[in-house]
């Protein structure tokens, strides 16, 4: 029988079973395997159901007997870093027990990363030794270092049964190459994550690599020429991981679903009726991100979804284009406010620009005239000539507008 770890979260998830073979407690370790925690649990066990419970104190005083599995867990659940050196120092103690205790205390920041396991650990123990790894070869800003670990870490999770375990190390993998800047190679990591899912998974640990995949395959799709069946693709995945994540249940990937949804529609080229009614839902969807998203807690996020849905209804087909501008207008307002012009003259330029569209679409021509010149000067300062031209082609038209 395989050991639980890696599937539960920290504390429960580094913690052993003395022995998972026993028939009191194998149908609770599969159970854990499969991330469906039974509703009775077993008394060898209750220090791992208290641990599962978040309450690390009452599980440390339920870990029964003295030996070194039960010492390295109560070392685990008290954050004990000097038990764990001494646990990972004792050549006497079995290696997968030492091996974990190094995870540990480098969990804890406390210890150097691991060594390399070596034939003897069993999988899921390698694959913990290998996610820790990876942690330590991000900290050395060494991506490809990292994906190598987390790529080793599914193997040895997959070797040893524990899909769940080698599906989290795959997403951790596809989520490394995407920070840095890999997006199309993040989407094949994350399909081969989602590939490791079995049919029964818990739908929330399917729905988060969706949203990874959903977020990469938007990135990796929305260039120059945006691709629409890729965009299209990002949009199923979007859709099928917010049937799981709900704004109340939970608000963070909820927002970040909606947005990216929205950023997809909204990028996707334009061929015929129904993309009208994309259109709307993308409107529909940055207000709905808009209702998590705040400017004090998530800054970067509101600024990117305010300035998204400003711009969605500016050019958002619509009986009510009057009513949609005046909202963009505010919209832009408040993102002015936010903006100095002295550390991001760009950036400043760039909204007081779009502003005083607005404004000249909704006929307010002074107040358009003045934001596209602030507009106009920004870009003067920042030597963008291109923005330049095509402001003072937009002045033009506005004087145009006044003098007829």
């Amino acid at each position: 029988m395989t050991q639980p770890v890696g599937v539960p979260p920290w504390p429960a998830g580094l913690l052993l079973v003395a022995d998972p073979d026993a028939p009191a407690v194998r149908d609770t370790v599969a159970a854990l395997l499969a991330d469906s925690p039974p509703a009775c649990w077993p008394a060898e066990l209750e220090y791992l159901r208290l641990a599962a419970a978040g309450e690390a104190e009452s599980a440390s005083a339920a870990v029964a007997g003295e030996g070194v599995v039960a010492a390295y867990n109560r070392a685990v659940l008290t954050g004990d870093t000097a038990a764990l050196g001494a646990i990972r120092a004792d050549r006497s103690a079995p290696s997968p027990v030492r091996a974990l205790a190094a995870v540990a205390a480098f969990t804890l920041d406390t210890g150097p990363a691991p060594d390399a396991p070596g034939p003897d650990l069993p999988g899921e123990v390698a694959a913990m030794v290998f996610s820790a790894r990876a942690s330590a070869a991000l900290e050395a800003h060494d991506a490809a270092a990292a994906v190598a670990e987390l790529r080793a870490g599914v193997e040895a999770a997959r070797q040893a049964g524990s899909p769940l375990l080698a599906a989290a190390l795959g997403a951790s993998a596809a989520d490394v190459l995407h920070q840095h800047g890999r997006a199309a190679a993040a989407v094949q990591e994350a399909t081969r994550a989602l590939d490791e899912l079995p049919p029964g998974a818990p739908a929330l640990r399917r729905a988060e690599v969706l949203l990874l995949r959903g977020v990469a395959r938007y990135d990796a799709a929305a260039g120059q020429e945006p691709d629409r069946a890729a965009l299209l693709a990002a949009v199923s995945d979007l859709q099928a991981a917010l049937q799981t994540f709900r704004e109340d249940r939970h608000p963070e990937q909820f927002a970040q679903a909606s947005q990216y949804l929205a950023l997809a529609y909204l990028v996707l080229p334009m061929v015929g009726p129904g993309d009208r009614i994309r259109q709307a839902v993308a409107v529909a969807s940055l207000r709905a991100a808009l209702r998590v998203l705040r400017p004090d807690t998530h800054p970067t996020e509101w600024t990117s979804a305010q300035l998204n849905l400003a711009n969605a209804l500016q050019y958002l087909p619509s009986s009510h284009q009057a009513d949609n501008l005046v909202e963009a207008v505010e919209l832009y307002e408040q993102l002015i406010a936010m903006r100095d012009p002295r550390t991001d003259p760009a950036g400043a330029a760039r909204l007081r620009a779009n502003q005083g569209n607005a404004l000249a679409h909704l006929g307010i021509l002074d107040h358009a005239e003045a934001r596209l010149s602030e507009a106009r000067a920004l870009f003067e300062q920042v030597a963008d000539q291109a923005s330049v031209a095509a402001l003072d082609e937009v002045l033009a038209e506005v004087a145009r507008s006044r003098a007829g």
